[in-house]
């Protein structure tokens, strides 16, 4: 063994040498992990709010056609009573010196003759009336579409901001993942090993902290769900092993409420692309009375969701970079509440 070779091995067998570079490559794995998880959630928020101005513009889009169409309607019927009240007019100018008319409209008593030009006098206020209505009618509805123009425009103006800021996040959440990739297999290994470390201690708080608030942390046999409930869940299994992909709604790639959404397509009920909408539109349950089928929300702002299927366990599209899988629902500490479709 040559000289060399015989300094170099104690310093590598050394353990307080040895022990080191590991300790350090922790230090680094867990300080990365943090970091993309913190990007993760934050693309995760911005997702839900991208959903929500989506809804919103949606609705404020219908609520345009619908004003534009009253608007229309309005018009032409104010354009169909001017013609009446011009040919009438005109109808009136023809007939004023012809007796024959005269006398047939003012034949009979003089009861009559009096009634009926009380009548006709009443028909023209009547029809004055009317289009004086129909003009304000309009004015109010020209009102009614200029809200909803502008209200259109500001749901696009946020949605714009919000894919903006989304896209922003997502290049930063996409550079700390290549920046994973360029690292040794070691490095990338620890890594995970710290994700999945986080990822149970979290379990382990979650479900102390359920507990101090009377929710089993696994629950008791799976009840008879409805025939609805038993589809979706069927339907989000499928869906496993797909990537999360942020306004995901299927069939290649998902967000949570993507997720949700298209499961619950296949038990026949029909919800908003939202996690918040998800939560509700629906009739809400304790998280001690979960069933199959029941869809979990996350966090004060209600920004994530997944569906329940039994044994303590959801299947969720989890955040960028991941894929839809199977998780404890005590995972996240943010568990916010439960809502039940069909």
């Amino acid at each position: 063994m040559s000289v060399g070779i015989a300094l170099v091995l104690p310093v590598l067998l050394a353990p307080a040498v040895y022990g080191a570079p590991i300790d350090s490559k922790r230090a680094e794995a867990a300080r990365l992990q943090r970091q993309l998880q913190a990007e993760a959630e934050r693309v995760s928020v911005l997702d839900e709010q991208y959903n929500k101005a989506r809804l919103r513009l949606d609705g404020t889009q219908a609520s345009l056609t619908q004003a534009n169409a009253d608007l229309a309607r309005a018009n032409a019927q104010i354009k169909t009573l001017r013609d009446r009240m011009a040919n009438a007019a005109i109808d009136s100018y023809m007939h004023g010196g012809d007796t024959t008319a005269i006398s047939t409209l003012l034949q009979g008593s003089g009861d009559d003759v009096v009634a009926r030009r009380q009548y006709l006098q009443a028909a023209a206020a009547s029809g004055r009336r009317t289009l004086d209505a129909l003009k304000a009618a309009r004015e109010d509805l020209t009102a009614v579409r200029e809200r909803q123009r502008r209200a259109s425009a500001d749901a696009r103006d946020a949605l714009q901001g919000v894919d903006n800021s989304r896209r922003d996040v997502t290049r930063a959440l996409a550079a700390h993942q290549n920046s994973l990739k360029k690292v040794n297999g070691e490095l990338g290994a620890l890594v995970s090993a710290e994700r999945a470390r986080q990822e149970a201690e979290a379990a382990r708080r979650g479900e102390a902290a359920a507990a101090k608030r009377g929710i089993p942390p696994i629950f008791g046999p799976t009840p008879n769900v409805s025939k609805g409930a038993a589809a979706a869940v069927a339907e989000a299994k499928r869906q496993l092993g797909k990537p999360y992909v942020y306004g995901g709604a299927g069939p290649d790639s998902f967000d949570c409420s993507g997720l949700v959404m298209w499961s619950w397509r296949a038990g026949g009920v029909s919800m908003a692309h939202s996690a918040g909408a998800q939560y509700r539109d629906f009739p809400h349950v304790p998280l001690s009375q979960l069933q199959p089928g029941d869809i979990v929300v996350f966090g004060s702002d209600l920004h994530h969701d997944g569906l329940y299927v039994g044994g303590g366990q959801m299947i969720h599209a989890p955040q960028t970079g991941d894929v839809v899988r199977y998780a404890s629902v005590f995972a996240r500490s943010d568990v916010f509440g439960a809502s039940r479709p069909g």
